[in-house]
Parts: C-alpha cells; structure tokens; sequence
C-alpha cells in the first residue's frame, strides 16, 4: 500500500529518498528506539510533527557534516525496508 501511494504521489525515487531522509526520518526516529504501543499516524498528524521538526532543528543539525552523520545513522534504522519499498516503487 504505502508504495501505491508513493507512486500516486508524483514525486521521483530520489526525491522520496531526500523527504524519507530529511523529514520523515528525522520526524519519527524517536518511535524507532522506543518500546511500547505503535499507533498510526492521521495525514494531519504526520505533517504537523514533520513541520515542527523541520522548524525545531537544533544547533548540531545546522553543521552540515553533524546533520550528515547523524541522518546516516538514523536512515540506517529504516534503511531495509525503505529498500523494500523502492524495490516496490521501481517494479511499478
């Protein structure tokens, strides 16, 4: 589904690699770490907490080489099935 949707979207591969890695990631890598009860996200939701991240960014995150390193790290905690869905996204 979510491949679907991605697809739908209108946005190339590479530009849906830079928003998973610049935005959703970074967003959302907190719920990555933690145990305990996982619920869905409203579509009003998921861009408010993108949009507060991407306003909030601390003082590490505006030193491109720490962002760099720190967005590698994180991206490695999704990065198998973020492969899966790109394998998806192709085979569309």
């Amino acid at each position: 589904m979510i491949a679907s949707v991605l697809s739908a979207s209108g946005y190339t591969t590479d530009e849906l690699d830079t928003i998973m890695r610049e935005e959703v990631v970074p967003a959302f890598h907190n719920n990555l770490l933690g145990i305990g009860e996982w619920k869905g996200w409203s579509r009003d939701a998921v861009r408010d907490i993108v949009l507060a991240k991407l306003a909030q960014r601390s003082w590490y995150e505006q030193i491109p080489f720490i962002r760099h390193q720190i967005r590698n790290w994180n991206m490695a905690m999704v990065q198998d099935a973020w492969s899966t869905v790109r394998t998806m996204l192709h085979a569309r």
